[in-house]
């Protein structure tokens, strides 16, 4: 296996044989440049957190709870891919200190504002932790304990009275959104059912996981050809649907997708992910935004155009990292999604990073979301900006060339996601079907050190470059 000078070395020359037309624009003439690209991201990432600010975890004003759980969430992926440690202390401290007196993420500094959507995405990072290894903390609940208990509150929350089923945004009637059964939230409880369902191996997860879908269906939130839709309101028992798209919820309802069709052999859940995963990205990656992410029904909903204030803010964008995050995994669960999905996201790292290099603070970012990132002049210096960048650029550890001009999966990524009882034999199988897999199928607990990049046993990487759509096309596999 390279050591680490060898991988950066190697890393460097790809990048150099590409031509200026399509080069990332960051230095690619010593690997100390390449190696800090990521690294540069994640720093700015920390940089705005204030400790102690509305608790320890929550980013300050302008930046929602959820962003704040994105954030943590997009930095454990960092430390998993990357090896790189540094940040895993404030990850612990982050997802302790907004559990709440419960243990359940509903901490009373989040009262006033608390959505299902909000505590079901500290959820989701929480078994982040729990599925990567994060170390847990000695006298403080596990990680899978703490999102398991978010499941157990939520489940009383399933509304039959209106709609035949259901949560509402809102969990307090006295809060905004209480009347909106919207598909951020239905989309964040699938996801969790979804995974806790592999995670534990426990068969209800995955039936409460069945029937939150099939109650999207149903309402028509999801349609025939698996567009995901905004919303309905309770008080008009969900007659009337807003078919406004958002890609945060279309891309966990695909990745949530993706995990059952894995742990359960199901046709019927492997068509469901080939399907929202093509309607996904016809609709947020087009060719109108040369195959980049955008939002276009932020630009319809605002009447703005593409690369404006508007659809740049941070809030919008740390939704976009967390669609690119979902996006990303799929491939790890249906291997023959690898080419599609690596080619939209490649597109979208090439394109957001000459925007967000020199990031040495928060201060002195230039960053977007890539609200058709290609041509957007706007010079923004958000927490949900960063953090898109960071999603599209570390995605290219996840889905990675094969060597043949298509693309696969990194196996060994597969073998080290965990499960409650330390092995990833379930997701082995994913790698092996796509005829990737190499050295020892036989799975494992995965390192507590999540070092992808340096320093995992049998762990590898590989690096080959694509050229898609005259876009550059970068990944890592095994070295």
């Amino acid at each position: 296996m390279l050591n680490h000078t060898s991988r950066l070395a190697a890393l460097a020359s790809a990048f150099l044989a590409i031509n200026s037309a399509t080069a990332l624009d960051y230095p690619v003439n010593d690997p100390d440049a390449l190696s800090s690209a990521v690294k540069q991201i994640a720093t700015g990432v920390i940089d705005f957190d204030v400790e102690d600010y509305g608790g320890i975890g929550n980013f300050p004003d302008p930046y929602t709870w959820e962003e704040s759980a994105t954030a943590w969430d997009s930095l454990l992926e960092y430390w998993y891919l990357t090896g790189d440690a540094s940040h895993n202390a404030a990850v612990q401290a982050a997802l302790l200190g907004q559990m709440g007196p419960d243990d359940d993420y509903m901490p009373p500094n989040q009262s006033l504002t608390l959505t299902n959507h909000g505590q079901a995405r500290w959820a989701l990072t929480a078994l982040s932790a729990a599925e990567r290894g994060l170390p847990a903390v000695s006298d403080k609940p596990t990680w899978e304990k703490l999102a398991s208990a978010v499941f157990e509150v939520q489940v009383p929350r399933w509304d039959e009275k209106t709609c035949g089923g259901g949560m509402r945004e809102a969990i307090f009637t006295f809060s905004d959104g209480y009347d909106s059964k919207d598909t951020f939230t239905q989309a964040s409880f699938f996801q969790l059912a979804a995974r806790l369902a592999r995670f534990t191996g426990n068969h209800t997860y995955a039936d409460w996981a069945a029937r939150a879908y099939d109650w999207m269906l149903a309402t028509e939130l999801i349609d025939k050809d698996s567009r995901v839709f905004s919303h309905a309101n309770a008080s008009s028992n969900c007659s009337i649907v807003s078919h406004e798209q958002w890609s945060e919820p279309a891309a966990s309802i695909a990745y949530g997708c993706a995990i059952l069709a894995n742990i359960t052999s199901s046709t019927t859940w492997s068509n469901r992910t080939t399907s929202h995963v093509s309607t996904l990205l016809a609709t947020f990656f087009p060719p109108s935004a040369n195959n980049t992410i955008t939002e276009p029904s932020c630009h319809e909903t605002t009447g703005s155009p593409p690369g404006s204030d508007d659809c740049t803010d941070s809030t919008h964008a740390g939704s976009t990292a967390s669609a690119l995050h979902h996006l990303s995994l799929i491939p790890l669960f249906q291997p023959h999604l690898s080419p599609a999905i690596a080619a939209a996201l490649s597109a979208t790292a090439a394109a957001i990073t000459p925007l967000c290099n020199n990031t040495t603070t928060n201060t002195t970012t230039n960053t977007t979301t890539s609200e058709d990132v290609s041509s957007s002049s706007v010079s923004c210096h958000g927490l949900g900006q960063q953090l898109a960048a960071l999603e599209a650029l570390q995605s290219g550890f996840v889905v990675v060339g094969d060597g043949r001009g298509g693309a696969g999966v990194n196996a060994s990524v597969v073998r080290r996601l965990r499960t409650a009882s330390g092995n990833g034999t379930s997701d082995t199988t994913a790698a092996a079907a796509d005829g990737d897999s190499d050295g020892d199928s036989s799975g494992g607990g995965g390192d507590s050190t999540g070092a992808a990049a340096g320093g995992g046993g049998s762990v590898s990487l590989s690096l080959s470059l694509l050229i898609v759509a005259g876009l550059v096309a970068v990944g890592m596999a095994a070295l």
